[in-house]
């Protein structure tokens, strides 16, 4: 059995650790997120049961958050919503990341709740990790709700046919029509210079010698 000895550091660490477990308990019943509110779940266990070791080691009772933190927290539940989450996330972040701080001092300094300190310390980290994710995931999601509220749509990558198939048929079909309707006819106009290729068409007879009787594309004539 640990020796009782009550001091500064299980004081406070007991009062701020009421406070979590009360923010705890309102995140499941007001959260917008069900990954907080699991989040919540999981935090009111692990700070009951620390707080219950430290009024163990302490010789303390468990307190009632103080009026400072219960305006606090009264603050916190006005919200509403993903308000309510993105406030809450913010005061779990600062109140845990002071309780590091806190229980860090109390191993450095080698206090009377050093040994217990030092155990809560990677469970507190973690929540603190945790706390993090969580903001920066509502964070995206913000950004992404403003996003399509403003008109923004995600660019969609092509399909493949809709790419190299596509393009290869137009090509395809553009060398068939070009073949059919525009076959050069040869040896018509060699003879007034306008060259082997020389394109003509059936439209309209001019009757001038050399042209065969239709319109010269290259000329006019």
């Amino acid at each position: 059995m640990q020796p009782r000895r009550s001091g500064p550091f299980f004081e406070r660490a007991l009062r701020d650790g009421a406070a979590e477990v009360q923010a705890a308990r309102s995140a499941q019943l007001r959260g917008a997120s069900a990954e907080l509110r699991r989040f919540a779940q999981q935090l009111e266990h692990d700070h009951a049961a620390l707080n219950a070791r430290l009024a163990e080691a302490g010789g303390l009772q468990v307190p009632e958050p103080d009026a400072r933190q219960q305006a606090g927290l009264a603050r916190i539940d006005a919200c509403q919503g993903e308000a309510y989450d993105r406030a809450w996330l913010r005061h779990m972040a600062r109140g845990h990341a002071r309780a590091i701080r806190m229980f860090q001092r109390e191993v450095d300094q080698a206090g009377a709740g050093a040994s217990l300190a030092a155990q809560a310390l990677p469970t507190l980290r973690g929540h603190a990790r945790r706390i993090g994710a969580l903001r920066e995931s509502g964070g995206a999601r913000a950004a992404a709700d403003a996003g399509r509220a403003a008109g923004d749509t995600p660019t969609r990558r092509p399909r493949w046919p809709e790419t190299r198939g596509a393009g290869l048929v137009r090509r395809v079909v553009d060398r068939v029509l070009m073949s059919r309707f525009r076959r050069p006819r040869r040896g018509l106009h060699a003879a007034r210079g306008h060259g082997e290729g020389s394109v003509v068409h059936p439209t309209a007879a001019t009757g001038r010698p050399g042209h065969g009787g239709r319109t010269c594309r290259n000329c006019s004539n």
